[in-house]
């Protein structure tokens, strides 16, 4: 083998990974010490080479079965080349599994499985190219005929369809109708919302509260960020935040109890980011009740903590 024959051999090997660094370095294929250490690992007996073949033809049938509905018949002869080599190989690697006619039958049944492989990865990349430009064709077709449709169209009509879509207004409209929505979704076990006298109610459980106390419960907070995030829609709204309680202890205390209670959402709702000057919060105990106090079920409705939302223009 003479040397320009030996250099293209161990780059391939190189490129191929069979080897790229020796000794710390990175390999030179025109370098004779080099070329003789990665001949010799080359030309080293395969330890196992049945059990190396078979590992190379099941993975070439997955390969295989992988691209078979993208592959063009050309595109498979590698393949077949590559099985043959594989069998041809084996064939050897049992009859004469010492010989050095079988050590070259594994070498180029290697050789033929990476190129096989390499022809799958081919394939793969053609057929993304493909699956591409049929998507493209796709769009392309529809503003095709969506071109066609507004040229079907009088004069009137495209300039009322341009404003429609262009109009500020009706988009503004279009995310405060979502917000609002955003605030009905909040209904729930613990939370009513109700629209009433040109205004949106929140009405919160004081279950969302620890007993007695005015810290707000991590199911509140939650309520609260998302109740923020809709008020920061309705920038122009402003927000009463009204605590009640119910008839059982002291005056005084529940007075109190309710306005820390209003007091912390209105805290809580400024730390999201909504300004305070929109926000006003006062306590009154339990002198606007909901339900009458004489049953347990009355004096949980009265317990509540209210938030009523007034957008500028009372929508």
């Amino acid at each position: 083998m003479n040397m320009k024959t030996t250099a293209l051999l161990t780059g391939l090997l190189c490129c191929c990974g069979i080897a790229s660094i020796h000794a710390g370095r990175w390999i030179d294929p025109w370098d004779p010490e080099d070329q003789a250490t990665i001949l010799a690992q080359w030309k080293a007996p395969v330890t196992d080479p049945v059990a190396k073949l078979e590992g190379y033809k099941t993975r070439l049938a997955r390969e295989r079965d992988r691209i078979a509905a993208n592959a063009r018949p050309e595109e498979l002869d590698l393949y077949e080349k590559a099985m043959q080599r594989i069998e041809y190989a084996r064939t050897l690697a049992l009859e004469k599994p010492s010989d050095d006619e079988a050590q070259e039958g594994f070498r180029k049944a290697w050789y033929a499985t990476k190129a096989a492989l390499v022809q799958v990865k081919t394939v793969v990349s053609r057929a993304w190219g493909d699956s591409l430009m049929i998507d493209i064709a796709a769009v392309l077709q529809r503003l095709d005929k969506a071109r066609d449709s507004i040229s079907s169209l009088a004069p009137e009509q495209v300039v009322g369809l341009r404003r429609a879509q262009f109009d500020p207004a009706a988009e503004r409209k279009a995310v405060e109708d979502a917000a609002q929505q955003r605030l009905c979704d909040l209904a729930g076990d613990h939370i009513a919302v109700s629209r009433a006298d040109d205004a949106m109610h929140i009405s919160v459980s004081d279950i969302l509260f620890e007993v007695n106390k005015a810290s707000l419960s991590p199911d509140l907070k939650t309520a609260l960020r998302r109740i923020a995030g809709i008020l920061k829609v309705f920038d122009g709204a402003r927000v009463a935040i009204e605590g009640h309680t119910d008839n059982t202890g002291n005056r005084d205390f529940n007075r109190k109890l309710s306005e820390l209670r209003a007091d912390n959402v209105a805290q809580f709702l400024a730390m999201q980011g909504i300004d305070q000057k929109r926000l006003a919060a006062k306590g009154f105990g339990f002198t606007r009740p909901v339900a009458p106090n004489d049953t347990e079920e009355g004096r949980r409705k009265n317990r509540r903590v209210d938030l009523i939302i007034r957008t500028a223009d009372g929508q």
